[in-house]
């Protein structure tokens, strides 16, 4: 499928398209209506349009799906037939994407790899509510390809280097050096408050929280983790601090919740920040998190979603539409600067944030 980017403000967006998603079934969907997986699964809309969607047949429950006996239960039956081992859920919808921020450039390429200055907002892959207004698409619609495949995370929030492989192979080479830790990492992050001078190494274990799981399972085992962390420069009128930050270990948010730990959290960090959630995150380094702030934990990334939409509707599926936003909002300061290992260095530009009137 072709897809049209349209570049508006600083942002860029594609069109609405229709997508057909299949899941297959995961153990603690067994013995679960398809309404109760879609309303605990998948939150980001409500019940009653997810009753609307299997009343237009739209959301289908495929037993056996692929053999001699595949069977599509009548939609009639999908509130109370419970689903199986093996089964396939499938929903076709309407989808919406966020805009996403614009300006990614080409730092390397040949013919193993690609290496692009990510823009901040911009997810690398497929994921969630973003298909197209990713990394791997974007560069697939520009270069006029078929195939990408990235050979690490930068979180969609973050912006700088990342790495793509032209081929599997030349990704799985890449991914096996950064697994094995051999590759030197470069972050800057503009923080809160007078940062320390000197070395500062935070070794917190880390722990992540998934709202859509539950506090029995959405909230993972701490896992060892390791940043080394140095000032670069200090501003007294706004009290804050650009910092190097070297990751020897890569867990998912690890720069954020260890400058969060060091209370020195990135100044515009929406999650991690100072805001109504550091309290509670604070509460457990250890992932022993009360069902109170796990509740409350659930409410704010709620209200969160809520926002992000606007008032207007789609015509075609009814839905609130996003709500168009800044680009300032699309991320947060916390840039990847460089990449780089015994034989090879990747390095991109400092971002305009970085610089700081002292």
């Amino acid at each position: 499928m072709e897809m049209r980017y349209t570049i508006n403000a600083n942002l860029r967006q594609c069109n609405p398209y229709f997508y057909t998603h299949v899941f297959h079934v995961k153990g603690r969907w067994i013995g679960m209506t398809v309404l109760d997986v879609f309303c605990n699964e998948f939150k980001s809309r409500s019940e009653e349009y997810y009753r609307l969607n299997i009343d237009n047949g739209t959301i289908k429950l495929i037993r056996n799906r692929g053999l001699a006996t595949e069977q599509t239960i009548d939609k009639s039956l999908l509130y109370s037939t419970l689903i199986k081992s093996g089964d396939c859920v499938v929903n076709t919808e309407h989808k919406h994407e966020p805009e996403v921020g614009i300006g990614e450039e080409i730092v390397y390429q040949d013919d193993n790899i690609l290496v692009v200055n990510k823009p901040c907002g911009v997810p690398v892959h497929p994921t969630g509510k973003y298909y197209y207004n990713t990394m791997t698409e974007i560069m697939k619609n520009e270069l006029g390809v078929s195939s990408l495949y990235p050979c690490h995370r930068l979180d969609r929030l973050t912006s700088g280097i990342l790495i793509i492989g032209k081929t599997p192979r030349a990704a799985a080479k890449y991914q096996t050096q950064l697994k094995q830790n051999s590759i030197q990492k470069t972050y800057i992050a503009r923080v809160d408050g007078e940062f320390p001078m000197g070395n500062i190494v935070c070794s917190d274990k880390i722990v992540n929280i998934d709202c859509k799981r539950g506090k029995e399972n959405g909230i993972t085992e701490p896992k060892e983790a390791l940043t080394n962390f140095q000032r670069l420069a200090y501003s007294t009128s706004l009290n804050q601090s650009i910092v190097k930050c070297s990751p020897k270990t890569g867990r998912t948010h690890q720069i954020r919740i260890h400058l969060r730990n060091l209370g020195h959290p990135i100044a515009n960090d929406p999650l991690y920040g100072f805001n109504e959630l550091l309290g509670i995150r604070r509460e457990s380094p250890c992932g022993t998190l009360s069902e109170k702030s796990f509740e409350q934990v659930v409410k704010l990334a709620t209200k969160k979603r809520d926002e992000s939409r606007s008032a207007n509707t789609c015509p075609k599926c009814g839905i609130n539409l996003y709500r168009q936003r800044n680009p300032e909002e699309l991320g947060i300061w916390l840039h990847a600067l460089s990449y780089r290992s015994i034989d090879w260095k990747f390095h991109t530009r400092y971002p305009p944030w970085a610089k700081l009137q002292v």
